[in-house]
């Protein structure tokens, strides 16, 4: 790959060039937000109007917490890729717009999901910069508020284009900030200045010993 983009970089002079990275989701043990912080249920039509994005896994629209709820689907996948399990991207959205007795935070908004995850050869779950692209550019269109990256990848020059390319169109940015632990190299896309790094603490209120 370094030769390739020397290659690239040495015929096309003046073009961003950078390798298609991947990502992966993050996530460890699963706590309701409204549960962790102490906050009462939202009525259900908390959040009406407003439009959400995700990047993630697939998600299933069938479970309890989502069933009925306003979640609009598409993926972004390879053809031929295997799109793997929903377990990521479903626990996700049902933290942003699951039903109130499930503790989600804006119950009343529309979640627009892109899925750019798939399963590789080896069994991992990835998601790749290509695909990322695709959603962030249908994200854009569909002119939601905020998008949620709980994803975690190397630095990309293209990735950080896009991104502030999102950016310039009013859309907030929240990126997960990684779980490699306090001596990790930072995460992309989190780690991109004006995108909003989230990570987590304890019940003790202490930094979370995975976050980078």
């Amino acid at each position: 790959v370094p030769g390739a983009r020397r290659e690239l970089a040495a015929r096309f002079p003046g073009a961003s060039i950078d390798a298609n990275h991947q990502f992966e989701t993050q996530a460890r043990k699963v706590m309701h937000a409204r549960g962790a912080m102490g906050w009462p249920l939202a009525p259900s039509s908390c959040g009406s109007g407003i439009k959400l994005g995700q990047i993630d896994s697939g998600v299933d629209t069938t479970h309890s917490a989502l069933n009925g709820q306003r979640v609009k689907f598409r993926s972004f996948h390879a053809k031929g890729a295997r799109p793997g399990p929903k377990i990521h991207g479903t626990a996700v959205a049902a933290m942003l717009v699951g039903k109130s007795k499930w503790g989600g935070l804006l119950p009343g908004a529309t979640l627009f999901v892109g899925n750019i995850f798939e399963k590789r050869s080896n069994g991992k779950l990835r998601g790749n910069l290509s695909a990322m692209i695709k959603a962030l550019d249908w994200l854009v269109k569909q002119r939601v508020t905020v998008v949620n990256l709980s994803m975690a990848g190397s630095k990309n020059s293209i990735l950080e284009f896009i991104i502030m390319k999102t950016l310039s169109q009013g859309m907030v940015v929240v990126a997960a900030a990684g779980n490699g632990g306090p001596k990790a190299k930072p995460a992309y896309p989190a780690a991109i200045p004006r995108v909003i790094a989230v990570t987590a603490i304890d019940r003790r209120l202490a930094a979370y010993r995975y976050a980078n």
